[in-house]
């Protein structure tokens, strides 16, 4: 396939997606543009008795019976053509077109942003039910760049669309008064205007070629300022801002060059389908006085008709090629939905939160990241109901999988995990994550008020509510200094509040949900050893009543956990309370915590 073809297909399959979605407003559109077109076509008739009025003769063929036509309507109303009257016909006719092509664009707008909130809304549904691996696999600027500027384009893409329909109504009209006015003429002008297009195939390949490519530098840009704005801390902690601005630019600089050949494209085209009418018009007037002698009044008529026509029709060619321009989005948008899509987690049906009554057990569980060595090995190990569960090891030991795993964000590579004896399937996940509370140590917050993060957690929670979730978890005294109190904004990922305090704040998040099992995953790595000790004590309170697993590397925080886990490359090498794991003199749990003793 051509790439012309290609982009006529992208425009006929996007037109009838369209249509499916919101087939009365695309109708009603349609036939606002049809209206408007009849209603502009009726002042020019007008024109035709307007001559009369100014003595101006206009008898015979075509013209002549609208004029006569025209003069019968006057009559049979019981008056005779004059100036007034004509004029007030016109001005009445093109006022008509004005409001139905008000109520076009109106129509027209409101479908162009439907398009945009349905492809949005499709793509961050798919993005949002698919699996975790897959999203931790791809650029997270991706994700945002479609969901923002590409669809946005397509939007852009859409309204060209719907315009080129308009104008194409106008055009017909105008056509069918040139055909009546004369046949001759008029075939000799489309064939001229068909050529013009031909020559133009060129620059509408460009067109399409250009978008594509900006829609690819536009993507690494969206993708650079993400990483470049999120690290900024870092590249000035280094000295490095030179380094960090000039690889900016380069990316910067590409897209201008993208931006270049899409914008002289379009200039291009548009500057050569201008000349190219305005030779088409000049062609025309010769024929219709010098070559087919028509009647001046006659001539006058069709030569209005072209000027009228021939704009529309580089309209026409304009809207194409910022359609060409544009449509190279849908392929991005639809392509990423798509793959999101095919990657759909199972969920089950939605009910009543899932809580552990006895315990859930991970039964020689392996799991490996996809082209890397696997994490866990064999791994086999229980978390009881309503008890504190600890799992420590060092970096890179697979405690943090262990976690994914146990909300299913992942699944086993061999093995099974088991809830009170029944294996944890996708059918399940939505009943169980309902009841799980999480916080990881890099606390997710929102640009938002300290209320709205909370009822993010649990929408119908009340305000007491909140205020006891706060006081748990060590937060509702630096909640209540902060200026607007629970309505304090907290600023981009709650850049207004230390570490300590965001920390607590996604703590009592997660004991708003009174969650059946809580997760806390290096969820006290940013407090001091006073809040600390709070958080401690706020946990050892939901003993007997939550069922808790608590992940971290500094041993000190699981003195009081019912059980603890060790983990060493993969596996669980040690399994005991505090008591029996420090008791010994040769295990890894005992080496672990003399390595910390010493370096306090």
């Amino acid at each position: 396939m051509t790439p012309e073809r290609r982009t006529v297909e992208t425009a006929r399959r996007h037109m009838a997606d369209v249509y499916r979605a919101e087939p009365g407003l695309v109708v009603r559109s349609l036939a606002l543009m049809l209206l408007a077109g009849l209603a502009e076509g009726v002042g020019v008739v007008m024109l035709v008795p307007l001559l009369r009025v100014a003595g101006i003769p206009v008898s015979g063929g075509a013209m002549g019976r609208v004029g006569e036509a025209v003069t019968d309507g006057f009559r049979a109303v019981g008056m005779r053509p004059s100036l007034p009257g004509v004029l007030l016909l016109y001005v009445a006719a093109i006022s008509t077109q004005a409001l139905f092509q008000r109520a076009q664009t109106l129509a027209a707008y409101q479908v162009e942003q439907r398009t945009v909130l349905r492809l949005r809304t499709r793509l961050y549904r798919s993005v949002a039910e698919a699996r975790w691996l897959f999203l931790a696999r791809q650029r997270a600027s991706d994700f945002v760049h479609a969901l923002t500027a590409e669809v946005d384009r397509l939007g852009s893409a859409t309204s060209h669309l719907l315009n080129m329909l308009g104008q194409g109504a106008a055009s017909a009209v105008y056509l069918l008064i040139a055909l009546r006015i004369s046949p001759a003429a008029t075939a000799t002008a489309l064939g001229s205007g068909g050529l013009l297009l031909v020559a133009l195939r060129g620059m509408r390949r460009e067109a399409g070629r250009s978008g594509r490519d900006l829609s690819e530098s536009t993507g690494d840009l969206f993708a650079a300022a993400t990483e470049h704005v999120q690290a900024i801390k870092v590249v000035k902690s280094y000295g490095a801002e030179g380094r960090s601005v000039a690889a900016f630019a380069a990316l910067g600089a590409e897209r201008l060059r993208a931006f270049g050949r899409a914008a002289s494209a379009y200039a291009d085209a548009r500057a050569a389908f201008t000349v190219g009418s305005v030779l088409l018009l000049a062609a025309a007037t010769w024929l219709a006085l010098g070559v087919l002698r028509l009647p001046v009044a006659v001539a006058l008529l069709l030569v209005f008709v072209f000027s009228r026509l021939v704009p529309r029709l580089a309209t026409l060619q304009q809207q194409w090629q910022m359609a060409a321009h544009e449509l190279p989005a849908r392929e991005a948008v639809l392509d990423l939905a798509e793959r999101c899509e095919a990657e759909r987690e199972t969920l089950g049906e939605p009910g009543e939160p899932i809580a552990p009554r006895d315990a859930i057990r991970f039964h020689g569980v392996a799991f490996g990241y996809e082209g890397r060595d696997p994490v866990l090995r064999g791994v086999t190990l229980s978390v009881p109901a309503r008890r504190t569960t600890a799992l420590v090891g060092t970096s890179g030991a697979g405690k943090t999988t262990v976690a994914d795993l146990l909300m299913g964000l992942a699944t086993p590579s061999t093995g099974r995990i088991t809830l009170d004896g029944a294996e944890l399937t996708g059918q399940m996940l939505q009943r169980w994550r309902g009841g799980i509370g999480y916080v990881a140590q890099d606390t997710v917050l929102f640009h938002q008020s300290v209320r709205a993060n909370l009822l993010w957690a649990r929408p119908d929670a009340a305000e007491d509510e909140m205020r006891a979730a706060l006081s748990a978890a060590a937060a509702l005294e630096f909640v209540e200094a902060l200026p607007a109190g629970l309505d304090t904004v907290i600023g981009d990922r709650g850049v207004r509040l230390s570490g300590g305090e965001r920390q607590r704040l996604a703590l009592a998040r997660a004991l708003l949900r009174r969650p059946a099992l809580l997760i806390l995953d290096e969820a006290t790595s940013a407090l001091d050893p006073e809040n600390e000790r709070r958080i401690l004590d706020a946990i050892a309170g939901l003993h007997g009543r939550t069922t808790i697993l608590l992940i971290t590397h500094r041993l000190a925080t699981v003195r009081d956990a019912d059980v603890i886990h060790v983990l060493d490359g993969g596996r669980v090498v040690e399994s005991g309370d505090w008591t029996s794991l420090t008791a010994g003199g040769g295990g890894r749990f005992r080496e672990m915590w003399s390595a910390q003793e010493t370096e306090r």
